[in-house]
């Protein structure tokens, strides 16, 4: 930094003159001396131009290092700045390692969390399977006797049984098939049970005169295939996948206990067989068995 020059002798005494005018033109001003009192105002005025102009090089010289000053100052501020944004950068890059860190440890932990939830959901799963299978077993009649049976026997005999009770509610029941025998492994009682509660079942919700069609077929490889559609009311398609279920009622609920088509699962499941369902509300309900061929006599 640089030093402001000091006054010269010089601008001291031109300084002390140039006050010594203004002073003598006030006086002479209030004494009502006007030629006077312009006289030494112009002389006054003519030694401040003449002070500058002997003071120029200092002047010049003080805005210099005025402005070499101010230029330090703000080089030390830029400086000091940039120290400042260094310490900064240094201190989000170690929080950004940080931060990386502790995001794989809470991706690590969100892996090993969705692990034990997935096997804690397969577990619950397979023991809800497992008590619903206990349960579907518990409607199974008890001390089983597989034996050759032929179906079409069966179903005559539940035919006499329900011929009466479905014409009094209006309904034709009707038999189809293009077989005298059809032979499958299976205990009697439990193919009676499975044909009478859908039957029944079509006599309870029906709601209306109408017919009841078990269709029996034996389709090759494919097995053996039940259909029994009637044309009552039917059922929403949203609460056909539940039919099937342990105590549902529908929305056409009426008096019951909702096993009997859940009985009718629990018996084809025992055989290894597939059962569901189609309906459609006002186009009746149909229900579609099949058990595989390792069933057939």
């Amino acid at each position: 930094m640089k030093k402001i020059q000091k006054i010269t002798k010089t601008e001291i005494v031109v300084l002390v003159i140039m006050l010594s005018c203004y002073i003598a033109s006030l006086y002479f001003m209030i004494n009502n001396d006007r030629n006077y009192a312009l006289l030494f105002f112009a002389l006054h005025g003519v030694l401040t131009m003449a002070y500058f102009y002997i003071s120029q090089d200092r002047f010049i010289q003080a805005a210099l290092d005025a402005e070499e000053n101010r230029t330090e100052y703000t080089d030390a501020d830029t400086e000091e700045k940039n120290k400042t944004i260094a310490a900064l950068r240094q201190e989000k890059g170690e929080l950004d390692i940080q931060v990386k860190k502790l995001t794989g440890d809470v991706t690590d932990i969100q892996k090993e969390n969705e692990e034990l939830l997935r096997k804690l959901s397969e577990k619950e799963i397979e023991d809800s399977l497992k008590n619903n299978q206990e349960k579907y077993n518990m409607l199974l009649p008890m001390n089983e006797v597989a034996v050759e049976t032929d179906l079409i026997s069966v179903i005559n005999k539940v035919y006499e049984k329900f011929i009466e009770p479905c014409r009094e509610n209006g309904i034709r029941l009707e038999l189809a098939t293009s077989f005298e025998t059809l032979n499958m492994k299976c205990d009697e009682r439990y193919m009676i049970v499975l044909l009478s509660n859908i039957i029944d079942n079509s006599i309870k919700y029906m709601n209306r005169s109408g017919s009841l069609v078990i269709t029996i077929s034996n389709i090759g490889e494919e097995g053996i295939f039940i259909v029994c559609k009637d044309n009552g009311d039917g059922l929403s398609p949203d609460e056909v996948p539940h039919i099937f279920e342990l105590n549902y009622q529908g929305s056409n609920r009426k008096s019951g206990n909702g096993l009997g088509l859940a009985q009718v699962k629990a018996v084809v499941e025992h055989y290894n067989g597939t059962v569901y369902a189609k309906s459609s509300v006002g186009e009746g309900m149909a229900i579609y068995i099949q058990f595989p061929v390792e069933n057939k006599g």
